[in-house]
């Protein structure tokens, strides 16, 4: 019966697709296409609900593979400034007792060697061309390594290179609306009718019987009037054979 209904794309510049269909009634022929068209959107209705609950699962899911990833490397920082401080204090603690064996209390290097020296890139192994580090002087030493270790792990972390951008990442990504934005869509699906999402109008139809009753009639009432002329003209012949 599918075969029956057939849908036209607009013709022209007209904006109105039209579907036309052959039923045995009329009337049930309307029925039946406000029962289809029902069903059919209420099909669709549903098929929205799982396409948005599977597109919102599909965000969550890469959104949470990439707070783990994040999470990671933020770790990673964590483990490696852990190393990084210990290294330096260390170091630190190494150049802080030559500088008391040397009997350095006060820094005794001008501002210019100390500006050219690159004290944020430290080195257990000095090598000749560097600036020594304990000439600074214990005093100096021994209080930036007091300020290392009485530095909280938050700040710390602050100072890490790459932190502060990881950080940015993940906040974005946690606070990112998309999901949240699609689940409240349900609402509004939910609450909308799907029989507004389509207008018809069955006062334009055009309706045509195919059912030809005149032709049918007029086509009977020869076949009678034909029989019936044989009829009479086989009772005539008949008669007169018998009269004879």
């Amino acid at each position: 019966y599918a075969r029956s209904f057939s849908i036209k794309p607009p013709v022209m510049k007209d904006k109105n697709w039209t579907l036309s269909f052959n039923w045995h009634s009329a009337s049930d022929g309307v029925v039946l296409f406000e029962n289809a068209i029902k069903l059919t959107l209420n099909s669709v209705k549903e098929t929205l609900f799982n396409d948005i609950d599977q597109l919102a699962i599909s965000i969550d899911m890469k959104a949470q593979r990439s707070l783990e990833l994040l999470h990671n490397q933020l770790k990673i920082i964590e483990l490696t400034e852990i190393q990084k401080r210990q290294k330096n204090i260390r170091f630190l603690n190494e150049q802080a007792a030559i500088a008391r064996e040397l009997g350095i209390e006060f820094n005794i290097l001008d501002a210019n060697v100390l500006a050219n020296s690159q004290s944020s890139d430290i080195s257990l192994t000095i090598s000749s061309s560097e600036v020594p580090y304990y000439l600074r002087g214990y005093n100096a030493i021994e209080k930036e390594i007091s300020l290392i270790k009485s530095r909280p792990d938050d700040v710390r972390l602050l100072m890490a290179p790459g932190y502060i951008e990881l950080k940015e990442k993940i906040l974005a990504i946690e606070n990112l609306p998309s999901s949240s934005q699609l689940r409240n869509s349900f609402v509004t699906i939910e609450n909308d009718n799907p029989g507004d999402w389509i207008r018809y109008d069955f006062g334009l139809a055009d309706i045509a019987s195919t059912n030809r009753q005149s032709l049918y009639i007029a086509f009977t009432t020869l076949i009678g009037l034909f029989f019936g002329s044989i009829f009479i003209l086989i009772s005539n012949v008949l008669r007169k054979n018998k009269t004879q």
